[in-house]
């Protein structure tokens, strides 16, 4: 569009300088990832609901955004080191950890307040919720 002058403010860069950069804002912010949105939206369970335009910061969870939706993320963690008893996992108790933890986090999704209609929306449609 830019070569046929349909667009007039663009800017042409080469591959190679926008990975650099890219990269150098990664390592400048210390976000260690990136994430590629067409991968995700080929690979998305959800693309019946929409196009997949952000994600939580992690990246692990992506969030379907359309004029009907806002995007919502609900983010839990646990301390491992909690679960750790003379060296060894404590799996019985992380179990229980981690199904009380997801219990809650579905919780908020329910009690939460949202400043807008669309968010809300969003949130009961698709309850994303991530646990780390």
């Amino acid at each position: 569009m830019a070569a046929r002058g349909e667009i007039t403010l663009f800017n042409t860069v080469s591959a190679k300088q926008l990975w650099r950069k890219m990269l150098t804002v990664l390592f400048e912010t210390g976000h260690p990832w990136i994430t590629f949105k067409d991968p995700c939206n080929l690979r998305s369970p959800q693309q019946h609901r929409g196009v997949v335009h952000s994600s939580n910061l992690c990246t692990e969870i992506t969030l379907n955004t359309s004029a009907d939706e806002i995007a919502v993320c609900n983010l839990g963690s646990i301390n491992l080191a909690a679960h750790v008893h003379n060296g060894e996992l404590d799996v019985q108790r992380l179990e229980r950890t981690v199904n009380t933890a997801v219990r809650m986090l579905d919780n908020v999704v329910d009690i939460n307040y949202y400043a807008v209609p669309q968010a809300k929306s969003s949130n009961f449609k698709h309850r994303p919720v991530g646990l780390g």
